[in-house]
């Protein structure tokens, strides 16, 4: 913040008295913000009204944790606009599949590897065989490839 203009430093500090964040969560907003200025070569007043910032912050809706949510989604967006979009694909293809509510599917976050950990929990040897059923239907459903391809 100190290396910023009164102006920018102003609209800044306007973000953070009306949604509480973490001290990581203000320093990655920054970083983010500054890097999106640079590559576009445009203000940070620009940035914020090419996502809508004001609106999102001056919205009634008093939830401000789907506030943050939605500022750091939009901002990230807005950084890294191809992993945001393999993500949302990625996301597609696991909500096209069938999953048993007992399977979770865990995929890298910024797809560093093509490994995905499968996990199920079970509380007798019922569920247990249950859980198994279910892994054995995933793995025939056509969607499954996509997610170790690419």
């Amino acid at each position: 913040l100190c290396t910023m203009e009164a102006g920018q430093r102003e609209l800044i500090l306007s973000v953070f008295e009306r949604i509480k964040l973490s001290t990581a969560k203000q320093v990655e907003l920054i970083l983010h913000l500054k890097d999106i200025c640079l590559r576009d070569s445009i203000t940070l007043q620009s940035a914020f009204q090419q996502l809508s910032l004001d609106a999102l912050l001056n919205d009634p809706d008093p939830d401000k944790g789907k506030k943050e949510k939605e500022l750091r989604s939009r901002i990230f967006k807005a950084r890294f606009p191809e992993l945001s979009e393999a993500r949302q694909e990625r996301q597609a293809i696991v909500s096209g599949l069938k999953i048993d509510p007992c399977i979770h599917l865990d995929l890298p976050e910024f797809f560093e590897s093509r490994q995905v950990t499968i996990a199920f929990k079970a509380d007798s040897i019922q569920s247990f065989r249950s859980a198994l059923d279910a892994l054995s239907r995933l793995k025939s459903q056509p969607g499954l490839d996509r997610l170790f391809s690419g």
